[in-house]
């Protein structure tokens, strides 16, 4: 197969004003609307190339009675946050009577047509400075792949450009305000929205977020505790395997006798394999099983999380991510932050560390977005809902805000709305409210 260059497929028109959003059917998707609008590639070069992001929603049920529209980011970063809705569109019935939800393709999914995008950086956690600055050598090579596609809308992926693309989208409405929902990485966009147009936003309402107001100590030490809390009540009904698994941190590398081609498991890989079962009570059984597994020297079962190879971060992503500041300036600044996660998350010593440095050490671009305070003067206030695994995140963005509300919900979940009743409902509440 050819594959293009993403600058060949990409409008290069000057942008100018938003025309209005001429909605039709989706072909593929029965009850959503589709359509598109068109943003620079650069938004401080406004007549320069602009590229054409596509646009959907359901439209709202009871239209004498609508209040607006809800714009909805699914997170990712770069998710599509069209396949998002139609998966979730029985879930929005209630929220739709009285508003137009809509959500877009983020400049993500433009780069992730490229199949060297899709690729990225193996996490790992560096184990010493050389290592750290090999590491860094070999995710620029990586990365270098997917920007030589189209350098442009690499370099301007941040979410800043993002919400810049969000607030022509409600231009494009015809909407003197929004509200907006976001999930996971969509409360990085929404934050951002936050800081540029606060005049703009009716209403925000975050749903297990990732967040970018606090700094690298204060974030890690929310995520490192919550890892240290989940593992805490895992060992509560597991205690031989809680046991085992702090063998197999020291153990490490245990081979991966399923895989195709020779491969283990180092102490990272484990983790990183865990991580995702460990935080769902669910599938607590499922860990129990994958350490038994590796006790006896085979790692297979946690490999299957991967698709029998390591982990790794798409470039597409990271092109927003690195460029928001999730990062580490150098060596030092990781070490600092390892040391300091052995002490908060002892069962799980390397995980948020290694998977930041090993994800954007290296990164060609600087940060465009960087993460700081929000300014609340024109702000109204905010919605937060989560479950455990970021629930002292998303209160920490909440709390910010004065006379924002919490709805923190006990039980180890990500994003809650698709899913849980009440945080549906409060969700909805607070939007028509």
């Amino acid at each position: 197969m050819i594959v293009r260059p993403l600058v060949l497929l990409l409008a290069t028109a000057a942008c100018t004003a938003p025309s209005p959003v001429a909605w039709q059917g989706c072909p593929k998707t029965p009850d959503l609307e589709c359509s598109t609008t068109t943003v620079p590639v650069d938004w401080d070069r406004p007549g320069g190339r602009s590229i054409t992001l596509d646009v959907a929603r359901l439209k709202a049920t009871d239209p004498d009675k609508r209040i607006g529209v809800v714009l909805f980011n699914p997170g990712g970063p770069g998710a599509s946050g069209i396949s998002a809705l139609a998966r979730a569109k029985s879930a929005f019935a209630g929220l739709r009577t009285r508003f137009d939800v809509v959500t877009w393709d983020p400049r993500g999914t433009l780069l992730a047509k490229a199949p060297s995008c899709v690729d990225g950086p193996v996490s790992d956690a560096p184990a010493d400075r050389a290592d750290y600055e090999r590491k860094a050598k070999d995710n620029a090579a990586l990365v270098a792949r997917c920007r030589d596609t189209d350098p442009e809308l690499f370099d301007h992926s941040d979410s800043a450009s993002q919400a810049r693309d969000m607030d022509q989208i409600r231009k494009a409405l015809g909407e003197d305000t929004i509200s907006y929902f976001g999930q996971s990485y969509g409360g990085v966009f929404g934050v951002t929205y936050a800081r540029l147009f606060p005049g703009r936003l009716r209403a925000m309402a975050l749903d297990g977020i990732i967040n970018h107001t606090a700094d690298n100590a204060a974030l890690e030490a929310m995520m490192q505790t919550t890892n240290q809390r989940a593992f805490t009540e895992f060992a509560a009904r597991h205690p031989r395997e809680a046991a085992a698994w702090r063998d197999l941190l020291t153990r490490a590398p245990i081979p991966v006798k399923g895989a195709p081609k020779p491969l283990s498991y180092n102490a990272f890989d484990l983790q990183n394999a865990a991580y995702t079962l460990l935080i769902d009570n669910a599938k607590h059984a499922e860990l129990a099983a994958a350490i038994n597994q590796a006790r006896q020297g085979d790692a297979t079962l946690f490999a299957a999380r991967a698709g029998q190879r390591k982990f790794w971060t798409p470039a597409f992503g990271l092109a927003t991510q690195c460029a928001d500041g999730f990062r580490y300036e150098n060596y030092d600044d990781y070490a600092v932050s390892a040391e300091r996660e052995k002490r908060t998350a002892p069962d799980f010593p390397t995980f948020r560390s290694g998977y930041q440095a090993s994800t954007c050490a290296g990164f060609p671009v600087p940060t465009r977005n960087p993460r700081g305070p929000l300014s609340t003067a024109k702000l109204p206030p905010l919605l937060g809902v989560s479950g455990l695994v970021n629930q002292p995140e998303t209160q920490d963005v909440i709390r910010r805000v004065p006379n924002s509300t919490m709805l923190p919900i006990q039980k180890w979940a990500h994003v809650l709305y698709q899913h849980d009743p009440a945080a549906r409902d409060q969700v909805d509440h607070y939007f028509t409210g």
